[in-house]
C-alpha cells in the first residue's frame, strides 16, 4: 500500500516558513545573490543559505553562476499547477505584510546600488581601456597604417572562419575565396 502524502502537502511544508515566502516574494521576478538576500531580508548568510537550500530541493528556486557569485530566481514556471495557485494564495497574503514591505523597499535600494556598481565598473573599465590604447597607439588611428597590411602577405584577421589561426602566410584571395567555397558545400 502506497502511504505516500499527496504533493501540495510538501508545498505546503516549504511555504510555511514565514522567511521562506519572503525569500519567494523577492525572488518571484528577480535574480539576487546570497549577499543580496541577506542585506534585504537582514539576516545572516547563514539563514538564508539554509532557506535557499530548502526552497531550492523543493524546486521552488533554482539558480545559476555568474563569476564567483550565484544568482538565485523562483521557478514559477517550472512548478505544477497546484504549486502555483498555491504561491498565488501565499503570496497574496504575506505580500501585504510589514516585513514583506520593508523587503520591497529594501530590495529597491539594493538593485540601485547594484545598477551603480555595474555603471561605476564600466566607466571605469572603459576609461582604463581609453588610456592603455593612447599610450600603445597615440590618440590617432591612421587608416594608411592598415593600408600597409594590403599589399603584404600577412592576415591581420579572418572573421569568416575563426577555426584558422592567424599566420604569417595567409593564402591569396582567389585560395581563401575557394576553400571558402569549398567548406560552404561539404556536407557535415
Amino acid at each position: 500500500m502506497n502511504t505516500r502524502a499527496p504533493v501540495i502537502l510538501d508545498h505546503l511544508a516549504s511555504l510555511a516558513d514565514t522567511t521562506r515566502s519572503r525569500i519567494l516574494l523577492l525572488l518571484d521576478g528577480h535574480e539576487l545573490t546570497v549577499t543580496e538576500l541577506c542585506s534585504t531580508l537582514q539576516l545572516p548568510q547563514s539563514t538564508v543559505s539554509r532557506h535557499l537550500k530548502a526552497l531550492a530541493d523543493a524546486a521552488w528556486v533554482s539558480a545559476r553562476a555568474e563569476g564567483t557569485s550565484h544568482l538565485y530566481t523562483m521557478t514559477r514556471e517550472d512548478l505544477d499547477a497546484s504549486a502555483r495557485r498555491l504561491w498565488l494564495l501565499v503570496r497574496e497574503q504575506v505580500g501585504p505584510t510589514p516585513a514583506a514591505t520593508q523587503d520591497q523597499r529594501r530590495l529597491a535600494a539594493a538593485l540601485v546600488e547594484r545598477r551603480t556598481k555595474s555603471q561605476e565598473f564600466f566607466s571605469s573599465s572603459a576609461g582604463q581601456w581609453d588610456r592603455v590604447r593612447d599610450e600603445l597607439f597615440g590618440d590617432r588611428f591612421h587608416f594608411a597604417a592598415l593600408a600597409a597590411f594590403a599589399g603584404s602577405d600577412w592576415t591581420v584577421g579572418d572573421l569568416g572562419d575563426c577555426r584558422r589561426r592567424l599566420g604569417r602566410h595567409a593564402p591569396g584571395r582567389e585560395e581563401a575565396a575557394a576553400g571558402h567555397r569549398q567548406r560552404r558545400t561539404a556536407p557535415r
